[in-house]
């Protein structure tokens, strides 16, 4: 239903929708936020503006995904809905509505679905996520696991962020506990934090790690200049690089997304935008079948969440 209202509709009629520079996860739940909102009043939509992490000739998501729409809505008036409570299948069509209905969490299913639709890499990042794969050795069945480390961690000291960063232990002691369960010991590792490859094959030595080994992981680094000026976060680096550099971030960041998301499990955290977004990826690529996971702290949830008070838990968030 979504391909088709996408394809046949006027481009008169479209919705040219904008998108905040936020984070990367960040600034995916907000898509997901305004096709769900084009669902719900029976519209096309275009994603349109300028994206800081790409790099190619476009300057938009079309560096790494495949188009939405097939109208160009550049220089159009753009719509920026605020986030609004969590999105419901039961406020679209009915014919589409019904897909979701008796099934456990629906919620869950509609956004993966949602998801899936926006979210489907170009042909660049396949043949660089192939690459990769026949490059290290990955094989078919393997565990995926995301250490989010660098401006996630920096921020949740030198803000009011009460997001926690976990050590890498904590990642450890989880992943054995998937491992154990499924009996899979190969893993792909997605990370920002150099420090935390060694750190995680030294506690799991029984297990098998897979990587990106030429990830430029020192431009992620917070330097003290960049703390100074209160650049804390990536996308404020980002906005200052040229067009190599930006592409080249997103074709590696790319690469881990498609790589974490045909894992048959997968460790994170989900106060992390980006290890939800993976959960939901992962359940659509498999036709609705739940991704087995463990996150460090949250339950999976929209994009509510809130500090909890609960005396004695340090950091811990709620849906």
């Amino acid at each position: 239903m979504m391909e088709e209202r996408q394809r046949r509709t006027l481009c008169t009629d479209v919705v040219a929708a904008g998108f905040m520079n936020y984070g990367l996860g960040s600034t995916f739940n907000y898509m997901i936020v305004q096709m769900h909102r084009a669902l719900r009043d029976r519209r096309s939509i275009a994603f349109v503006g300028e994206w800081v992490y790409a790099g190619c000739e476009h300057r938009n998501f079309s560096c790494a995904f495949e188009p939405v729409s097939p109208c160009d809505l550049r220089g159009a008036p753009l719509v920026y809905p605020r986030m609004a409570p969590d999105p419901t299948p039961w406020d679209i069509e009915k014919g589409f509505a019904a897909c979701f209905q008796g099934r456990q969490n629906p919620l869950f299913h509609f956004v993966s679905t949602l998801a899936g639709f926006l979210f489907k890499p170009n042909q660049e990042m396949l043949l660089a996520a192939e690459a990769v794969r026949k490059k290290i050795g990955l094989p078919d069945e393997y565990l995926g696991i995301h250490i989010r480390h660098g401006d996630f961690c920096i921020a949740h000291t030198v803000t009011s962020d009460p997001k926690e960063c976990f050590a890498v232990s904590h990642y450890s002691q989880e992943l054995q506990r998937l491992s154990d369960r499924y009996n899979i010991t190969h893993v792909y590792l997605a990370t920002d934090n150099a420090d935390a490859i060694d750190m995680i094959r030294w506690q799991c030595p029984q297990l098998t790690f897979y990587w990106q080994d030429d990830v430029d992981r020192a431009f992620l680094e917070l330097k003290d200049q960049d703390l100074e000026r209160k650049r804390i976060f990536l996308e404020e680096r980002l906005f200052d690089s040229d067009a190599d550099r930006r592409q080249r971030h997103l074709r590696e960041i790319m690469v881990d997304l498609i790589l974490l998301s045909y894992g048959f499990g997968f460790v994170g955290q989900f106060s992390s935008n980006i290890s939800k977004i993976l959960l939901a990826l992962g359940t659509f690529l498999r036709g609705g079948k739940m991704v087995p996971y463990i996150s460090l702290d949250i339950p999976w949830c929209w994009n509510g969440m809130k500090p909890t008070s609960i005396p004695g838990y340090h950091s811990l968030w709620q849906c």
